[in-house]
């Protein structure tokens, strides 16, 4: 009896762009329509022949009162060297939906190691240091305000020339400048590390919304699944 493999679409570095990935991968594939039918069977275009890389074919055929739906390798019937690779659909369906619920419970439990870790006081000390960072360049900012407010006086009471008045106050402006460039590099550092932790966590929302999946259609097909592979059966 031949087997398969399973292979799933989902990457957490393009989930953001799910949608137009999965309408870009509908396209590219040779996805035929039963005659007389509108409908597109689940698998359409994601079986492939694990020998020879060729689309199954989807065959229907009725014995008596009986009916029968199985894939093919079309290079068998062509005499391309290829064997039948003949899988019954509703053997595949079956082996489809442990797999795709096996690979959900795997998910979930990575989603949970990832919330955990998120906790864990490594991590909480990291956000802390960026907010002291910040903290502590705003204040080294206020001083050098004051610094520069209080030139005027000094000025003023003939502390200083108007030399050194001008020098001064460049100083402390390019100093102004150059802490508030820190806090936005630091500002944008920890908004990036938000983001990757969400982006590390919303992957997981694809497979959870079908956590309690009882049957295949081509909806999860197209979420999960990239391609299966047929293979020979063994032994």
């Amino acid at each position: 009896m031949p087997y398969f493999r399973c292979h799933g679409s989902i990457d957490p570095a393009i989930v953001t762009k799910r949608n137009f990935d999965t309408v870009q991968r509908i396209m590219q594939r040779d996805i035929r329509i039963a005659p007389a039918e509108e409908t597109v069977y689940p698998f359409s275009g994601y079986l492939k022949c694990a020998d020879c890389g060729q689309n199954m074919v989807r065959k229907h055929y009725t014995a008596g009162d009986k009916e029968y739906t199985y894939f093919i390798c079309p290079t068998r019937k062509a005499k391309k060297g290829c064997s039948t690779h003949s899988i019954d659909e509703e053997t595949l369906m079956d082996s489809v939906l442990n797999a795709i619920k096996s690979h959900i419970d795997m998910v979930l439990e990575a989603e949970q190691l990832l919330e955990m870790v998120e906790s864990l006081p490594e991590n909480q000390q990291n956000v802390f240091n960026y907010e002291a960072q910040i903290v502590k360049l705003k204040e080294e900012i206020e001083r050098n305000k004051t610094f520069k407010l209080k030139l005027y006086e000094n000025l003023q009471e003939g502390m200083i020339g108007q030399d050194e008045y001008f020098l001064f106050k460049k100083s402390y402006a390019m100093k102004i400048q150059e802490t508030e460039h820190a806090i936005a590099a630091i500002e944008a550092e920890r908004e990036q590390l938000v983001n990757n932790n969400r982006e590390q966590l919303s992957w997981t929302e694809v497979f959870k919304q079908y956590q309690n999946i009882t049957e295949v259609t081509r909806n999860v097909v197209v979420d999960l699944i990239d391609h299966i592979e047929i293979l020979e059966g063994k032994g």
